[in-house]
């Protein structure tokens, strides 16, 4: 049967959790006639030995980044519908079905599924399963961007196309500026929600990790803010705002410790405050390295800003 979904992997050396990605796809309930399309980013590890066991197609992508892995998939895709998730998911029985069910509304542009933390262990996982990275619930009514977070979604293929597909030059946020475009296209559509289409998502376990990912994503932050200075324009008083909410946060760290060594307060609360002050250092200072650089060099504006 020809496909009637795309599902398209980016992945970059991830042999220890492909795996569990791709049976959970073979484990689909209920679910339309689907092809897997796993883009292969640069791999150095056993990650293509690890896809070559099932019944997928696997390509290649020299760029580096999930943008331009998932254009590639993009091209590639034979169906109307392209899905996302990423290499370190495990999907529900019926995250597929319940994942392009709303695309059958034409006012329907993109579709974000739901995303839990997948068995948290260590005070990474912990903070991050907790602080709600990942909550589309937020994510699609968030103003002034609304999106679709990448590693659970769904679109038509034509209208990514029409859109120009995923910024290549975006390394963290590129779901962000992706779904501004394709609201663009047809003013009026909107972005649905799935609960349903529910997957788990492995996070971040070292301390390092997290602290890694937090800045990358304050870079992609910076690139949004320069690219769309119109819609989010900086301010001194904005400058203001968040390096009083990031003292307020940093402070609260040994306040939350010392209290909780005489169980004041709960240890499971001094932690979250410890990552959280960790996630936006990290965070604004990825921010304001990117934020800088960008306004050395000239602005990039992106037509639909």
């Amino acid at each position: 049967m020809s496909p009637i979904v795309s599902v398209v992997i980016p992945v970059y050396n991830g042999s220890a959790t492909i795996g569990d990605t791709l049976r959970s796809l073979q484990a689909q309930s209920g679910a339309p006639a689907f092809e897997v399309i796993v883009v292969d980013n640069g791999s150095t590890d056993a990650t293509r030995e690890v896809v070559s066991r099932f019944d997928v197609t696997l390509l290649d992508e020299v760029t580096r980044g999930p943008a331009a892995a998932r254009n590639r998939g993009l091209r590639d895709a034979r169906a109307d519908i392209v899905a996302h998730c990423d290499a370190d998911t495990v999907l529900t029985r019926r995250w597929l079905s319940e994942l392009v069910e709303p695309l059958r509304d034409p006012g329907v542009a993109v579709v974000a599924g739901q995303t839990l933390a997948y068995r948290p262990a260590t005070g990474a996982e912990r903070y991050a399963a907790a602080s709600g990275i990942w909550d589309a619930a937020r994510a699609v009514v968030r103003e002034p961007f609304p999106f679709a977070p990448s590693l659970n979604m769904a679109v038509r293929r034509a209208d990514a196309l029409e859109a120009g597909g995923w910024d290549e030059s975006l390394m963290t946020g590129e779901d962000v500026e992706f779904s501004h475009r394709l609201l663009l296209l047809a003013p009026g559509r909107r972005i649905a929600y799935a609960p349903g289409a529910l997957l788990f998502h492995r996070n971040r376990a070292s301390d390092e990790a997290l602290r890694r990912q937090a800045e990358s994503y304050g870079r992609g932050i910076a690139q949004l803010y320069l690219r769309h200075a119109r819609v989010l324009p900086w301010t001194p008083r904005l400058s203001l705002t968040l390096a009083s909410r990031l003292a307020v946060r940093l402070a609260a760290v040994p306040t939350l410790a010392a209290l909780a060594r005489v169980r004041l307060v709960s240890a499971q609360r001094a932690e979250f405050a410890r990552y959280h002050g960790m996630w936006n250092l990290a965070h604004w200072r990825g921010f304001a390295a990117e934020f800088r650089k960008g306004r050395r060099q000239p602005s990039r504006q992106c037509s639909c800003a």
